[in-house]
């Protein structure tokens, strides 16, 4: 397997096709399968794709959420964009405006802010090699030394430790990897066959991290505690984790799976699945996340007329964030007091390009004009 790959998760194919225009082609095991309408996409240098919104536990919202009215919350956005140079390069917008991490081809998955600290998880595409790093305030540290492919998705800080989880590419395979400050541990043995962990998520003394494992065959939608994996699938179709988050002893992982005639955004809570949509086109759930007893899961079903259209599921009824005429994406969520936030984008097949947008309440704010390629893949409220 070549190692210059930076790696996203979620776009639908016809999204991920046209991000094609901008010599981004794609990859994935999923697409291998019959039915990957939706799959996690392994993608050469650069293109549109991830996002995961993790929040540490205390019995409802964080609590960090629970501020006084009049204090305005601070809003995160993990992506990337073409800068002056046409470059496209990790970015964090901070309440709209936009800050570049790399001069690099890159991308920022992730962002997570512990006081007054903001970590942003992600990848450059360094010579030739797709180097994981975790920028800290601005500052880059990368997680390999560029001699063999690897990526990261997801940052999550539980004390002074930060987590990262991501993939090795090794024996012509793929590893799914958590680094604990800057240490490495594989989650399984090797990369003969595959996997990949998307999304980590530290509650007390238990690390959860949920991707997939795959075989000759199939690959199981995966979350695994300290290290010991959990399918959630029997396999019989291809299946895929994107984001895990827990609250008390309930695990929920994101997901979804395909079957013949399509692909099936699913919830699972302790092991147990639940359709948020039918099979019937290319569907995905990318982001949960749980405040007091309410589930939020951000995602996107193709309608009809073979739109995407950007969904989000509170206690499983969905509501649209996009009217269905073209095609856009949800792939984070995050809730802040009453408020919730959505990270995704509007894409424009004809160029390939994608307007960067939040929506606070079922209300969209652009963070890009859409004249350029943009991405967005995470976001953080506090």
């Amino acid at each position: 397997m070549s190692t210059n790959y930076l790696i996203t998760k979620g776009v639908s194919n016809k999204m991920m096709t046209a991000s094609s225009n901008h010599e981004f082609p794609e990859k994935s095991e999923s697409n291998k399968k019959p039915g990957a309408l939706v799959s996690i996409k392994i993608v050469k240098s650069l293109c549109i794709g991830l996002a995961l919104i993790i929040g540490l536990l205390f019995v409802s919202c964080r609590k960090s959420n629970l501020r006084p009215a009049s204090v305005t919350p601070t809003v995160y956005v993990a992506g990337a964009e073409y800068n002056s140079s046409g470059v496209y390069v990790a970015t964090l917008w901070k309440d709209g405006v936009a800050t570049h991490l790399s001069t690099q081809n890159s991308g920022a998955l992730s962002v997570y802010v512990n006081g007054s600290d903001v970590y942003v998880a992600g990848n450059q595409h360094i010579n030739n090699v797709g180097i994981p790093t975790l920028w800290k305030n601005g500052v880059a540290t990368n997680l390999t030394d560029g001699s063999y492919g690897a990526a990261a998705f997801s940052v999550y800080v539980n004390g002074t430790d930060v987590y990262v989880a991501g993939v090795v590419y090794v024996n012509n395979g793929s590893t799914p990897t958590v680094w604990k400050n800057g240490v490495a541990t594989n989650l399984t043995d090797d990369g003969t066959i595959g996997g990949v962990a998307y999304s980590v998520y530290v509650n007390g003394a238990d690390v959860y991290a949920a991707g997939y494992d795959g075989n000759d065959t199939s690959s199981f939608a995966t979350v695994w505690k300290n290290g010991v994996a959990s399918h959630l699938n029997d396999g019989t179709h291809v299946a895929e984790a994107t984001s895990v988050y827990v609250n008390g002893a309930d695990v929920y992982v994101t997901g979804f799976q395909t079957s013949e005639t399509g692909s099936t955004a699913k919830l699972w809570k302790n092991g147990i699945a639940t359709d948020l949509s039918s099979a019937i086109y290319g569907n995905s759930a990318m982001s949960v996340y749980v405040c007091g007893a309410d589930v939020y899961v951000a995602g996107e079903e193709i309608n009809s007329n073979g739109f995407n259209v950007a969904k989000l599921w509170k206690n499983g009824v969905p509501t649209n964030l996009s009217d269905g005429t073209r095609d856009e994406y949800a792939i984070s969520v995050y809730v802040n007091g009453s408020d919730v936030y959505v990270a995704g984008g509007e894409v424009d097949l004809s160029s390939g390009n994608t307007t960067v947008k939040v929506w606070k309440n079922g209300v969209a704010t652009n963070l890009t004009d859409g004249t350029r390629p943009a991405a967005v893949f995470s976001v953080f409220v506090k």
